[in-house]
């Protein structure tokens, strides 16, 4: 399982006495806003809300029907469908309430989320709509003294390889010819989180189910969404993660490259050959055994928990991924 830069670049040296024709750039302002916008947040929130009205009429209208079995299972696929459209479009909160559904497909299956609604919104964990490469060249400006990430790279590729709910991630090779992903946070991110949580909280002062105060809930999850954010401290997560697992040969966690990665921007070794933990067919395709990979990740979260006390928090199937084991060393004879 994985967990998923200081400018290096050409210097020619300084210049005695050189005197500069013009004043350096300033790095580019932040082109949205941080705080929040109860317009935005209500909007989206409304649209949130006919969609659960919307779902709540047809559910009703299944048991009426001749065949409520076939009525039910059509209204989940439809229901699904439009879910996952809402997320896509929303992101953020919304992309990351759907990643959560997604992986309640253990358990008590279908019984607590029905099957269509873990097929649909699974491909949110890692297969979000992709943004174009200069919207998300604006988090890199920003955080890199106005620097795009192609004049940091040697290449980096405009197309991601993968996308969710807070960032997306471009492959690049360094001016050292190393091999890296660029995981680059959706400059308007903030401004979405902020808006939404502040029509969430004042939902939540607002309307009390059976008189109990759901407010702390809200709070909570925003504080939780925004340690996300800092992917300094993700990348400190990810080091510690490597440390503790070091003496496992079956567990490999990218190296975070520093010198390009900052609080918005996290840059990490490319890792090839990945499959996805959750696809059976895959990993079968790929000639691994599923059963074996579910008692690999078991008794490496087990050492996390009940050894180590530092714990993967997020271990949806877009971040948990199995590859080809390198072969060890042979001990000298």
């Amino acid at each position: 399982p994985t967990v998923p830069s200081s400018m290096a670049t050409d210097a020619n040296g300084p210049v005695a006495d050189a005197v500069p024709d013009v004043a350096p750039a300033a790095p580019p302002l932040p082109k949205y806003a941080s705080g929040p916008d109860m317009g935005l947040g209500m909007g989206r929130a409304m649209l949130a809300m006919q969609l659960f009205e919307k779902g709540k009429t047809m559910y009703a209208q299944c048991e009426a029907d001749p065949n409520p079995e076939e009525a039910y299972e059509r209204t989940h696929r439809l229901m699904a469908d439009e879910c996952l459209k809402l997320a896509q479009s929303h992101g953020g909160i919304y992309n990351k309430a759907a990643q959560f559904v997604a992986s309640l497909q253990g358990g008590a299956g279908d019984k607590g989320i029905p099957k269509a609604y873990i097929e649909a919104l699974k491909v949110v964990t890692d297969k979000a709509p992709f943004k174009k490469f200069s919207d998300m060249d604006e988090c890199f400006r920003e955080e890199f003294g106005g620097k795009s990430a192609k004049e940091v790279f040697a290449s980096i590729e405009e197309t991601p390889i993968a996308a969710a709910s807070l960032a997306q991630v471009h492959r690049a090779v360094t001016k050292d010819g190393r091999h890296v992903a660029v995981k680059m946070q959706y400059p308007w991110l903030k401004h979405h989180l902020a808006s939404d949580f502040a029509v969430f909280t004042m939902f939540g002062q607002q309307i009390k189910p059976g008189g109990f105060d759901l407010s702390w809930l809200v709070r909570d999850f925003q504080v939780s969404l925004t340690a996300e954010l800092d992917f300094e401290g993700e990348a400190a997560n990810a080091e510690r993660c490597a440390k503790d697992l070091a003496h496992r040969p079956d567990v490999l966690v990218p190296n975070v490259i520093k010198e390009f990665s900052s609080k918005r921007v996290m840059t990490t070794e490319y890792v090839p050959d990945m499959t996805r933990v959750d696809d059976r067919e895959g990993l079968i395709k790929a000639g691994y055994d599923p059963k074996r990979v579910g008692a690999a990740l078991a008794s490496v979260f087990s050492e996390m928990v009940f050894v180590h006390g530092h714990v993967h928090g997020d271990p949806h199937a877009g971040n948990v991924y199995v590859r080809p084991r390198k072969p060890l060393p042979r001990a000298k004879s």
